[in-house]
């Protein structure tokens, strides 16, 4: 992504900084609620230079800024989506945040979302920024401050390095300024952060008592250039993908109810070795939904997958497919071998190798019965519900809960598509005779605590194809993507290694 075209999402009270010079507050007003840990505005534009005020909140709630969904615009541009993690920050009543264009282009502001974090704010007075924190970003990672004074309730915005930094942050150092001071350590949300010069974080103190800064702790992305989300068009639909690393192209397909980020836990391992694509199919967030699905089968993502690998020039891929994305994948090696150079199968819903339901199989556990409750949470508007639902099925249980943020805002962009996908892999016809057409080699991937829809569909295949390799993921559900992403990273790349 080009810096100049960097859209600043700076968490800012009313009365704070000022906006940068020449520049009037736009006197429009975006409504921010915080409903199911999502953040809402409407579709914005935002000119050059433009600054939109949020409305407030109605309460003092300490947040986290997530990460926000723009699009570049204008003659000639790339269309691009990126996310923007601002970490944590506490709003009080009259607060607000504010939403700054400072790029020479006009973007598009199409979403930004938020999480609570644990605890309330200290609703005590918010003092006013002083002139900020310059950060140098060492090599070992380590930030160094120069200014560092943080009294009870300031927010002070710090200057990240001007250059792109793709970084975690993994803690801050403050002391606490009383007589005999002593050290402790604030921790911030983890996770990949990527800078993009000039970017402007806040440190915000939510104690009743001065602290000074020592140092903020950075971990540099493994990547030198931070990934960005773009979006291509194949066989005349667009497609948002991302892509990692170096070498023999690896594309990841997922499945229902997931989208491109689905992969974020394994694609950083997989990238080491390989370049890696991962792309959001069609209907599924952010490429949007027509809101019918009549037409979400697994015949049209075969179609789109075969588009997307030759309009790249990738040639034959290593192919990684997950769940119906898993049937999508399995579909493409036998209808395509030219295009599929090895096959990774998690859990393909290949369903019609075993036509029917053991009798041992509970009725709740069942497909129809998993269709009906997914399908009246998205006909009622709810889908958390729906989400919930689904993952009691294939993860067990209150799963929904244990999943990261991340992960479940994903989940909640693409309910939709859980329905249209289960049913699409029960209407597709694969039998033994379709699997013995894949000449790639294959490894299928397995969870221990799977459903035993996916498993027994996982058994067949296996004695369909008995020259495939098999793995299991101990501990993991049919969820084992975002469960334990190191580990089935670690199964693929031994898979590759050794046979292809």
């Amino acid at each position: 992504m080009n810096a100049a075209t960097c859209v600043l999402l700076l968490l800012a009270a009313l009365g704070g900084p000022a906006a940068p010079p020449g520049e009037a507050p736009d006197p429009d007003r975006v409504r921010l609620e915080i409903e199911n840990e999502r953040g809402r505005v409407r579709r914005l534009v935002l000119e050059p230079r433009a600054r939109v005020p949020l409305d407030p909140l109605e309460d003092g709630v300490v947040v986290a800024l997530s990460d926000s969904r723009l699009r570049v615009a204008g003659a000639g541009a790339t269309a691009e989506d990126w996310q923007l993690v601002a970490g944590e920050a506490r709003w009080r009543p009259g607060d607000a945040v504010t939403v700054w264009n400072v790029g020479e282009r006009t973007a598009t502001l199409l979403s930004f979302e938020i999480a609570r974090t644990r605890g309330r704010a200290r609703l005590g007075p918010l003092a006013a920024p002083d002139a900020g924190l310059r950060w140098v970003v060492l090599e070992n990672g380590t930030v160094r401050v120069v200014r560092s004074r943080v009294p009870p309730g300031a927010r002070i915005p710090m200057h990240a390095h001007p250059a792109r930094l793709g970084v975690c942050l993994t803690g801050i150092h403050a002391r606490e300024i009383v007589s005999g001071g002593r050290s402790f350590e604030i921790v911030r949300e983890r996770g990949e952060t990527f800078f993009m010069g000039p970017v402007v974080h806040s440190v915000v103190n939510l104690e009743d008592r001065p602290f000074e800064v020592l140092e903020i702790e950075l971990k540099r992305s493994p990547s030198p250039d931070p990934p960005s989300v773009r979006f291509l068009s194949a066989g005349g639909t667009e497609f948002a993908l991302l892509e990692r690393g170096r070498g023999e192209p690896l594309v990841l397909v997922h499945g229902a109810a997931g989208d491109l980020g689905t992969w974020a836990g394994a694609m950083g391992r997989l990238s080491r070795r390989y370049h890696v694509i991962a792309y959001s199919r069609r209907y599924h967030d952010p490429n949007g939904w027509d809101g019918d699905g009549t037409d979400d089968t697994l015949a049209l993502h075969v179609r789109d997958l075969a588009a997307l690998i030759e309009t790249m020039r990738l040639g034959p891929v290593h192919l990684v497919g997950h769940a119906d994305g898993g049937a999508i994948a399995a579909i493409l090696a036998r209808d395509r071998p030219d295009l599929v150079r090895s096959l990774v199968l998690a859990e393909p819903w290949l369903f019609t190798l075993v036509p029917s339901p053991a009798a041992e199989t509970p009725p709740g556990a069942r497909l129809e019965s998993l269709v009906s409750r997914v399908r009246s949470g998205i006909e009622g508007d709810d889908p958390e519900g729906a989400s919930r639902t689904f993952d009691d099925w294939a993860m067990g249980p209150g799963a929904f809960d244990r999943l990261p943020f991340a992960q479940r805002r994903i989940m909640l962009r693409n309910a939709a598509t859980i329905v249209p996908g289960i049913l699409s892999a029960e209407r597709t016809a694969f039998r033994c005779e379709d699997a013995l057409g894949i000449r790639a080699p294959v490894l299928l991937v397995r969870g221990e605590r799977s459903p035993e829809p996916v498993r027994r569909a996982a058994d067949a295949l296996l004695r369909c194809l008995p020259a495939a390799r098999a793995a299991t993921i101990r501990g993991a559900s049919h969820g084992m993507i975002v469960e334990a992403p190191r580990a089935f990273g670690r199964a693929v790349l031994d898979f590759l290694k050794r046979k292809i």
